[in-house]
């Protein structure tokens, strides 16, 4: 955490509230010896500046600091320190801090310890406080009361100051010494650290200086003062002086405040005994020690006043209540009559001779005295809406008083705990001008406490009342803004501001105080009033749990017959009632015998449980008869209900605090109840309410080594019978770090948790607490017990607050449903529904019906709705009893002379409605029909008769040139559909591509097939009747050199009867001989063509190529379409194209042994190409397509 950051924030809020030490006074006498300076420690090394270790006793970087440090004797003693009086202390500054240090106090205790190692308790002696501005250098305090040093024991230094303000620099002193637990002390930003122990440790001391004088030959008694003091008689005592042993003493009693100048009465021991007083008369007492030859010392002072002769006060002794009831309480006095609560302290319920009591139940005791004057109240009612501290010894309240001997009898005071307090009265240049210290009180922290004070404020004029210290674990205490003066009914004293450190405030700790002007109290009577029991009343309820808008019966009886009763609420009269709550109710019934005045009360409470939500029902509905069933569906029903609450409002409650908290202060992280308006830090803090909320400080337990965990844990609930639940509450998160989480933690045993929601950034702010809601999840409804709690673990961060946390959830009610006639759990309707709780049943009656529906919640509440279903029923559709179809028919083919939505059924009842495309065969069908989504249940038969008539079916033929036609089984050919056309015989030869019908009848029955005939045929290969084929010298001529035309497969023969016959064909590389006739045919399909094609061819020869290595050669494809690839071994130096006639057509030089001839724009037919390398030349023949 930024440290600069926090005390910036802080420093606008800090209330001024610091905590003196006890004064002790010792007052000497005679000449003072030459003073002893002893300087104790030297060196540079100095304390931190801005840190939380190593800090000095005069560091502003806390708010607040508390230091210890023990100055041995030995170490005093060499540096040249003897024993006698302190008379001024001080540091060694090596950086003064900028701001002074208010409230600067400075305490010594002589003491065994030799070190800091724990916290010192020794009393201390309260010798110096003030505002301190440090300079560089020895910062000598001069003791406002002397402390003397005996010699031999070690001196406790106790420092504490106020709130300083945070500003750079903050304040370093010089330090010497590396021992362990040689200083400790303890710091905060929040919290006033007087009353707190130290706790952080150095391994230095801080040097000091003390100056030392020598103490006079005769001390003054220490002190002086009297007890057992009464109207006439008082027991003086005093106390022996701090240093030697006087021979004996002298005392004077007075009712002169001048100090003697004569003898005074001998006395060898510490006490004497006074009589012959006057009642309320001030007496001055004063003791001198008797030295022997260094004669007397002087006077120690003291003072005290003899008892008032109070007003006679009597009391008469009142009658005993039966049952309850109030009486009036009488007593008679000479003075002013008070009654209290208490029989010391307390407060003033009532004045006057009789006091009329409050309604008792109970026996009860108040408290009467009688005062010689009137008593009065001034001063603020505390509100209880401000803040809270526990810094003492300058805050107070400043009055004026207008007559003398003006007593503050007592004060009420806002506090928590139990202890003293210390209270002084300051004249107007705030000197002490007396002081008291109470009895042990104890305080809630609720309700201010009454505490006697019977401080007398002796002459008129301006005062300061001051809370200079407290005792015991007293904290918490409160003040709030208030508007000044108050002031007595009579004037004699004002309250006309608060006080702190000289300034006008509002009002801190003193409320309401009791004032009395020279008055006389007697002491105090107590009036006990006794309630005896009455005779009892029974009450007696019918229905103690009804629903909401339910009536129930109250009733009362007794064995006293005279009673008469009364019920309230509702000023009912009469024994037994009729009543109809809305809302959960405590009904009190109140039996009075007017014969007797008895009185009895009794209560009895009717618990009033909310119904469950309006229901949503499926609208009336119709169903069919003998049909489908339909769903029937109710919704609503829901119970919201608040399962916790708390709004943590009370004094107590029943939520778990843990704190596994460590380091620091550790009390200060725990969980604890504030009130609305309380300050930590900024400004007050204010739930969304305005009401008291939980707070878990991790700032407030400390800085360095601390470790905040705690929790606040609900106590147990019940989640059964909820479907749905949601926590939530109202939370102030401020500034979580990355070490720090704040989490909703759920659990069904209190020992394994699960987190509901987790939060890491702030949430709300200090004046707008912010709702957070999160939802317990599905393992945590329904079961019989739940925990959430709110879990915080920190590294020294700041603070979570919460409020106002409740649990609400939603309960579902079960449904039921009558009658259960024509019910159903399932939809095909085959469970019957016997009244069990469902939320959908299936609805099929054999009469119209109406359904109720019932929704109760666990609580047994119920609401009810209802639905209507309507049965509808359908006749059966008029249809042609019997109907005849020819060969086949489908469902499709039946047909109903009337009838809507008409469907077909193989039987009369049952089964399946048939498809239309359902083959018919010579059965009975049923015909049912359906009319505003109902079907028929009856059925109407049909008879179907099915006459079949069969004709051939012959497949498709196809033939070369001509097809008979073969015999039927069934029916004729015909050359159009349905016996049309032509008929035509069978044996028919079919020459042309024909399709042909089969028909045959039966009546009015027919049967018809259709096929086709088709006819195929071959032409003979096309081409030139001779033809001339070159071929290159030593190669061959073959049958693929031929040029021919052809659509089909071209086959060659040798002689025309070959080719007619379709035998001896020739191989497709048979090698031509000159002037020889080939004959082709050519087959398409399966047809061959019946002419034949002759072609005569002459062979050429042309010269071969020389010197060319056909091996190393290639060309390709052949047949070419585009491009022909030809490939040597060597560089091709030149190719040319030509066509049969011999011209050229193309021509190259490539020079690579690659070479691509692009033959795309020839015509189709032969080619020959010479191919040149050097002097070679090879001549190929290529087919171009």
């Amino acid at each position: 955490m930024n440290k600069f950051t926090l005390n910036n924030l802080q420093k606008s809020w800090y209330p001024k509230q610091w905590i003196s030490g006890f004064l002790v006074l010792f007052l000497l006498i005679g000449t003072v010896a030459t003073a002893q300076t002893v300087t104790l420690g030297s060196g540079t090394a100095e304390t931190s500046e801005a840190d939380y270790l190593d800090l000095g006793p005069v560091s502003s970087y806390y708010a607040y600091t508390h230091y210890q440090v023990v100055y041995t004797a030995a170490e005093i003693t060499a540096a040249g320190g003897v024993a006698g009086l302190v008379s001024q202390f001080g540091w060694n500054v090596s950086l003064a801090p900028d701001v002074v240090l208010p409230a600067y106090t400075i305490k010594m205790a002589l003491t065994t310890a030799t070190d800091a190692a724990t916290h010192n308790n020794a009393p201390l002696t309260q010798v110096y406080s003030g505002d301190f501005t440090a300079v560089t250098g020895y910062n000598m305090f001069t003791l406002t009361t002397t402390f003397v040093w005996d010699g031999t024991s070690n001196i406790l230094i106790d420092i504490c100051n106020g709130s300083a303000d945070f500003e750079d620099t903050y304040g370093t002193t010089f330090v010497y010494g590396t021992a362990d637990n040689s200083s400790r002390y303890s710091v905060s930003d929040g919290t006033s650290q007087c009353s707190v122990e130290t706790e952080v440790v150095n391994t230095f001391k801080p040097q000091a200086r003390f100056v030392l004088t020598t103490p006079p030959s005769c001390l003054n008694p220490a002190s002086a003062g009297a007890t057992a003091v009464t109207q006439n008689t008082a027991t003086i005592n005093w106390a022996a002086p701090v240093l030697g042993t006087p021979a004996g003493y002298e005392y004077v009693v007075s009712t002169t405040n001048t100090a003697p100048t004569g003898a005074g009465t001998a006395a060898t021991g510490t006490s004497a005994a006074i009589a012959n007083l006057t009642a309320s008369t001030t007496y001055y007492v004063f003791v001198r020690s008797a030295c022997g030859a260094d004669g007397f010392s002087t006077w120690t002072q003291g003072s005290f006043t003899t008892d008032c002769i109070s007003p006679v006060l009597t009391v008469t002794v009142p009658e005993a209540i039966c049952g309850q009831g109030s009486i009036d309480l009488v007593s008679e006095s000479t003075g002013f009559v008070y009654w209290y609560n208490a029989a010391v302290g307390g407060s003033i319920i009532a004045s006057g001779e009789t006091f009329t009591t409050p309604l008792l139940t109970q026996n009860a005791t108040y408290y009467v005295g009688a005062s010689s004057s009137a008593l009065q109240t001034a001063g603020a009612v505390y509100s209880g809406t401000e803040t809270i501290g526990d810094s003492t010894g300058n805050h107070g309240i400043a009055v004026t008083t207008t007559v003398p001997n003006v007593t503050v009898m007592s004060a009420e005071i806002p506090f928590t705990g139990t202890g003293t307090f210390t209270v002084e009265l300051w004249d107007a240049n705030e000197n002490v001008v007396t002081s008291v210290t109470t009895e042990t009180v104890t305080g809630n922290g609720a309700t201010p406490v009454a505490v006697p004070l019977n401080l007398t404020i002796p002459a008129a004029g301006d005062y300061y009342i001051i809370l200079s210290e407290i005792t015991g674990n007293i904290y918490d205490l409160g003040y709030s803004e208030e508007t000044f003066p108050f002031e007595t009914e009579d004037g004699s004293l004002s309250v006309t501001s608060g006080y702190w450190y000289g300034e006008d405030v509002t009002n801190m700790y003193f409320y309401n105080l009791l004032i009395g002007s020279n008055a006389c109290l007697s002491p105090r009577q107590a009036v006990a009033v006794t309630v005896n029991p009455a005779t009892p009343v029974t009450t007696a309820v019918t229905n103690a749990l009804i629903c909401e808008g339910a009536s129930t019966q109250i009733s009362a009886t007794s064995t006293n017959a005279g009673y008469a009763y009364v019920w309230m609420p509702g000023n009912l009269t009469g024994a037994t009632q009729t009543v109809s709550p809305t809302a959960t109710t405590q009904y009190t019934v109140t039996a009075t015998d007017a014969a007797t005045g008895c009185v009895a009360v009794a209560t009895v409470t009717v618990t009033v449980n909310a119904l469950p939500s309006d229901l949503d029902v499926t609208e009336d509905a119709e169903v069919c008869t003998n049909g489908n069933a339909v769903a029937l569906t109710v919704t609503g029903g829901v119970t919201n209900n608040v399962i916790l609450s708390e709004g943590f409002n009370a004094a107590t409650n029943n939520w778990t605090k843990i704190n596994n908290s460590t380091g620091g202060d550790i009390i200060e992280a725990a969980w604890t109840l504030r009130p609305d308006g309380y300050e930590y830090s900024f400004d007050p803090f204010e739930s969304n309410d305005n009401t008291q909320f939980y707070l878990t400080n991790s700032d407030a337990q400390g800085y360095e080594g601390i470790t905040t965990s705690t929790i606040l844990q609900s106590p147990a609930f019940s989640t059964v019978g909820y479907t749905s639940a949601n926590v939530s509450f109202y939370q102030f998160l401020y500034e979580p770090s990355s070490g720090t989480t704040a989490t909703v933690e759920v659990s069904t045993n209190g020992t394994t948790w699960a987190a509901l929601a987790t939060y890491d950034e702030t949430v709300g702010e200090l004046d707008a607490f912010e709702q957070s809601t999160v939802a317990l999840t599905a393992a945590y409804l329904n079961q019989p017990t739940v925990y959430v709690r709110f879990k915080y673990d920190s590294e020294y961060r700041y603070y979570w607050a919460i409020d106002n946390v409740s649990v609400q959830g939603e309960q579902s009610a079960s449904f039921t449903w009558a009658p259960v006639a024509g019910l159903f759990t399932d939809a095909a309707a085959t469970t019957p529904y016997t009244g069990t709780a469902t939320a959908t049943v299936y609805a099929t009656p054999d009469a119209d019906t109406t359904y109720t529906v019932t929704a109760s919640n666990v609580a047994g509440c119920s609401v009810t709705a209802t639905t209507a279903v309507t049965v509808i029923t359908t006749d059966a559709p008029e249809v042609t009893a019997a109907q005849t179809f020819c060969n086949a028919a489908t469902v499709a083919n039946l047909s109903a002379t009337g009838g809507t939505n008409v469907q077909w059924y193989a039987a009369a009842t049952g089964g399946t409605a048939l498809t239309a495309a359902t083959a018919l065969t010579a059965t009975t069908y049923y015909a049912s029909q359906t009319v505003n989504g109902c079907e028929s249940a009856d059925r109407t038969a049909v008879v179907v008769t099915i006459t079949t008539v069969v004709a051939d079916a012959p497949a498709d033929v196809t033939e070369c040139d001509a097809y008979t036609l073969p015999e039927l089984t069934n029916g004729a050919y015909y050359t159009a559909a349905n016996g049309g056309g032509t008929a035509i015989a069978v044996g028919t030869e079919i020459t042309e591509t024909t399709t042909l019908y089969v028909f045959a009848a039966s009546g009015d029955c027919t049967a018809q097939n259709t096929f086709t005939v088709t006819i195929n045929s071959a032409a003979a290969p096309t081409g030139a009747a001779t033809q001339t084929i070159t071929v290159i010298e030593g190669e061959d001529a073959t049958l693929a050199d031929i040029e021919v035309t052809a659509t089909g497969t071209v086959i060659w023969y040798a002689t025309e009867a070959d080719a007619l016959a379709g035998v001896n064909p020739l191989a497709a590389d048979a090698v031509l001989t000159t002037a020889t006739t080939y004959y082709a045919t050519q087959t398409v399909g399966d047809c061959t063509s019946t002419d034949v094609l002759a072609v005569t061819v002459t062979i050429e020869t042309v010269l071969s190529t020389t010197g060319f290595d056909v091996h190393n050669f290639a060309y390709y494809p052949n047949p070419v379409s585009n491009v022909l690839t030809v490939e040597y071994s060597s560089d091709i130096t030149a190719v040319s194209v030509f066509n049969v006639l011999g011209q050229q057509m193309l021509t190259a030089k490539p020079n690579a042994t690659n070479a691509a001839i692009d033959m795309s724009a020839l015509a189709q037919g032969t080619y020959m190409v010479n191919v040149t390398v050097g002097t070679a030349v090879k001549t190929i023949k290529v087919i171009k397509n």
